[in-house]
C-alpha cells in the first residue's frame, strides 16, 4: 500500500468517527435544567410529566396537576420522550435505573428545601403514590 492510500484510509477512518449523533449543543437534556419527559403507563392509570428523581424501587415525576410517586412494580410500560432511556418494566436493571436516573433533574436526589417548594407550589403537603 502506499504512503498516499494509506493516509487517504486514515483520513477517512478519522472523519468518519467525529459524527456519532445529535451534538451536545442541540439535546435538550443538555441545554436546559429540567429532567427528561416519561409516559408511564399503569394498570389503570397513566402518568405524564418531568422526571425528577428516580429512586432505587420508583419515578418521582412532576405532572401538570402533581408531583407523583410511581413505584417500578405498578409499571407496565414507561417510555422517555425524546430521548433514548432505558427499557422499563416493573423489574428494571440496576443499571436501567442508573441510566434513568442520569435522565432526570435530580440524579442525586431532590433536596429537601427543593422537595418542600415544589410541593407547595401543587398545593400537595406530600409526594402522591400512584400504583395503579
Amino acid at each position: 500500500m502506499t504512503c498516499r492510500a494509506l493516509l487517504s484510509v486514515l483520513a477517512i477512518v478519522a472523519a468518519s468517527g467525529c459524527v456519532t449523533g445529535k451534538p451536545a449543543s442541540r439535546h435538550p437534556l443538555a441545554i436546559g435544567p429540567a429532567g427528561a419527559q416519561m409516559d408511564v403507563r399503569l394498570r389503570k392509570s397513566r402518568v405524564k410529566g418531568e422526571l425528577l428523581e428516580v429512586r432505587d424501587t420508583a419515578f418521582v415525576i412532576l405532572g401538570a396537576g402533581e408531583m407523583t410517586l410511581v413505584p417500578f412494580r405498578g409499571i407496565r410500560t414507561a417510555r422517555f420522550l425524546g430521548v433514548d432511556g432505558p427499557y422499563v418494566t416493573p423489574r428494571i436493571s440496576r443499571e436501567g435505573v442508573q441510566k434513568a436516573r442520569l435522565l432526570s433533574r435530580f440524579p442525586f436526589g431532590i433536596p429537601e428545601p427543593v422537595l418542600r417548594e415544589l410541593l407547595e407550589s401543587r398545593q400537595q403537603t406530600e409526594v402522591a403514590v400512584r400504583v395503579q
